[in-house]
């Protein structure tokens, strides 16, 4: 039976077990601890968040527990999951960790974790970190050791050089953003086209609207403006009745028009793909 990881990561309320600093530490040395057996040289990480007040404190509490363990991590500030799954793999980092919640209240906070591939972690090596992190290093968990004996590979990815310089939240959103650019196989795939986006005041804030205005469409945006306690309030993917009257009103169009047909949604090598 699983002790800290849900359906999609560990889940609480903000400053509280196990979202409290000295586990959430633990967990950032778990994590490194267990990569130490299956890279060589020090582990690498990247961090992202969503806008709730408690990010930063979870994020500052991750990163000194890869610190601790001899990892090195990267910070990508305000990014969303299947940002982080996807600079993960494309850049070839031994894990991606994200802080968020998902559409819950502000109050609640988590950490979802990505492997190599950008994907989510086996069952077995979640065991293994939570054995580490509630029964202290070195906690015989034999299935998770076997589970980790033969680690995902990122298809394709090459693992940076540890040496390397670190990349900052600019940069890895930049990537992030170009990647589903080329997905889309177009310089303008929307052109012509108005919408509206509801940023439920979340990670997607500045990604969402950058992603379409550089597909070529004009973009307007509401609940845009975080502050730290305002995410999915009265917004986003529960509270949809803002965006409709923002379309009924003819801020947006219901329908692209004409239809692109070469306009898809990319694939993410994320397996949680959720939107922006």
């Amino acid at each position: 039976m699983k002790r800290l990881f849900g359906t999609d990561g560990i889940r609480g309320v903000a400053g509280t077990f196990p979202l409290d600093e000295t586990t959430v530490v633990r967990i950032g040395k778990a994590l490194v601890d267990s990569l130490h057996a299956t890279v060589d040289g020090p582990p690498r990480v990247v961090i992202g968040r969503d806008t709730r007040e408690s990010g930063p404190v979870l994020e500052a509490a991750l990163a000194r527990g890869i610190v601790a363990a001899g990892g090195r991590v990267d910070l990508g500030g305000v990014l969303t999951t299947p940002a982080v799954a996807c600079v993960t793999r494309l850049t070839g980092y031994d894990a991606g960790l994200v802080v968020s919640a998902s559409h819950n209240p502000y109050r609640d906070n988590g950490i979802k974790v990505f492997s190599r591939a950008g994907e989510k972690l086996s069952d077995g090596l979640e065991a293994e970190i939570e054995a580490a992190v509630l029964d202290g290093p070195g906690a015989p968990v034999e299935a998770a050791r076997s589970a980790r004996a033969a680690p995902s590979q990122a298809r394709g990815a090459s693992r940076p050089d540890s040496g390397g310089p670190a990349l900052g939240p600019a940069e890895l959103a930049e990537l992030y953003l170009g990647w589903l650019l080329e997905s889309a196989g177009s310089a303008a795939p929307l052109k012509g086209c108005t919408i509206v986006l509801d940023c439920a005041n979340g990670a997607a804030c500045a990604l969402a609207p950058e992603l379409y205005r550089r597909a070529g469409a004009a973009v307007g945006s509401i609940h845009d403006r975080p502050d730290g306690r305002n995410i999915n309030e009265a917004c986003g993917s529960l509270h949809t009745d803002a965006l409709a009257a923002e379309v009924r009103a003819g801020r947006a169009d219901s329908l692209p028009h004409p239809p692109p047909s070469r306009w898809a949604p990319p694939r993410s090598p994320s397996a949680t793909w959720d939107g922006f």
